[in-house]
């Protein structure tokens, strides 16, 4: 198993840990329906390049997003707010969301994360650029089967 830096060992939830003691690769979210995969300790820590923006760990790709929006000239949403890390889904994302953000698990391109501080849990679509809040806790999504591989008879 890779070891985490301290630091990012501290922001991830309980139930992250739980998952992967597991063996759980994949998550659904009652929201959208979607079938998550988990990200391994190791594939945390892979590099991702979003370019224009320099190379992120996986956990931190988020950071890389949103300075590509910036770049192509998409603003983040800056609406009142209780703070600049209290988004709403529907929110274009920010600097300072993805900069409190953990990504946990992908699925074709989209990207689950928590926040931290509250570790609700949210989507980012980089299709549009928006996030959309999916769960209160990681607790609440559910293991979800493999895709099972179709056999010929």
């Amino acid at each position: 198993m890779v070891d985490l830096p301290a630091g990012l060992r501290a922001r991830l939830p309980a139930t992250y840990f739980k998952w992967i003691e597991a063996g759980t690769l994949r998550v659904r979210d009652t929201v959208t329906g979607k079938r998550w995969r988990v990200l391994s300790p190791a594939m945390l820590m892979e590099t991702v390049e979003v370019r224009p923006a320099p190379p992120e760990p996986a956990f931190r790709s988020l950071i890389a997003y949103a300075q590509m929006l910036l770049s192509v000239g998409v603003a983040p949403t800056r609406k009142a707010h209780a703070s600049p890390t209290a988004p709403r889904t529907g929110d274009i994302l920010s600097p300072e969301v993805a900069a409190a953000s953990v990504v946990l698990a992908e699925e074709n391109g989209d990207l689950l994360f928590v926040l931290d501080g509250d570790h609700s849990v949210w989507v980012f679509w980089p299709a549009g650029g928006d996030i959309q809040r999916v769960a209160g806790a990681l607790a609440e999504l559910v293991p979800a089967p493999s895709p099972s591989r179709r056999t010929r008879s």
